[in-house]
């Protein structure tokens, strides 16, 4: 038997613990999932001394960037990133080992490439800038298509690979001539399902990829006012189900 867990905060809705519970039923596997909904990371250690099988972990929000100073080791991707959602824990030793990855970028690239069948994407808006923002403009700047990063306060905001501006400088010639937007914001996610990036809606234009990363309600009010200008539209979960697997796949490794 081993145990797995997902560490974050305000972690009510759990599509991690459901989605691996029901995997180890139907595949016949002892194994146990827990969350830790803890309000700080100095409660890491504790966890990992009290589930002494514990074997992986994924990391929300709010602790993608903060949890890194906790690992033993990174990947490449996640050095470019700055950013972790999975971590792996190796005890062969006196002491664990953990080290972490980021399977945000292996989940984005594969609910997108079907679109890009669809569509053929020179340029796109990545709305907000945390950690799974990070891993959207690591999965664009990899596919070549230009982007420019949209954020509340340009400030506060990590410049990585893209130019970036603040809501208020978006205009019709900017929304007209892209053809991904990506939502990477909390905006319009459960509980607070009434609230949308403030975009202007009105000009986008007939076609576009409007891709946002919540998944709960299914269908946001940034969707459904992308659908009401003619938009292609993905929520979250198919990225979210992708993510799940390659996590799975490196605790298994």
């Amino acid at each position: 038997m081993a145990d797995f867990g997902l560490i974050g905060k305000s972690l009510s809705h759990s599509f991690s613990q459901k989605y691996f519970q029901e995997k180890f039923l139907l595949e016949g596997l002892d194994h146990a999932y827990h969350v830790f909904d803890i309000n700080s990371l100095e409660k890491l250690i504790d966890i990992i001394n009290t589930h002494p099988s514990l074997r992986g972990l994924n990391v929300t929000v709010p602790y993608k960037q903060e949890i890194i100073k906790y690992l033993n080791e990174t990947d490449e991707v996640v050095k470019e990133l700055g950013a972790v959602n999975t971590i792996k824990i190796i005890s062969s030793g006196r002491k664990p080992f953990l080290k972490g990855l980021n399977t945000d970028v292996i989940g984005f690239k594969k609910s997108l490439l079907p679109f890009l069948l669809k569509t053929k994407v020179n340029k796109a808006l990545v709305l907000g800038n945390r950690g799974s923002a990070q891993a959207v403009k690591y999965v664009l700047k990899k596919l070549d298509i230009d982007f420019t990063t949209v954020t509340s306060n340009i400030h506060n905001a990590k410049n990585s690979y893209s130019t970036t501006i603040t809501y208020n400088q978006l205009s019709q010639q900017i929304m007209g001539n892209v053809q991904l937007i990506v939502n990477c914001t909390p905006l319009g996610k459960f509980p607070d399902v009434e609230s949308f990036p403030p975009i202007p809606y009105q000009f986008i234009k007939e076609g576009t990829i409007a891709f946002d990363l919540n998944y709960n309600p299914a269908s946001t009010v940034f969707l459904q006012k992308a659908i009401a200008q003619k938009c292609l539209d993905s929520n979250g979960l198919e990225m979210l189900y992708s993510q799940a697997e390659a996590s799975w796949q490196i605790w298994n490794s």
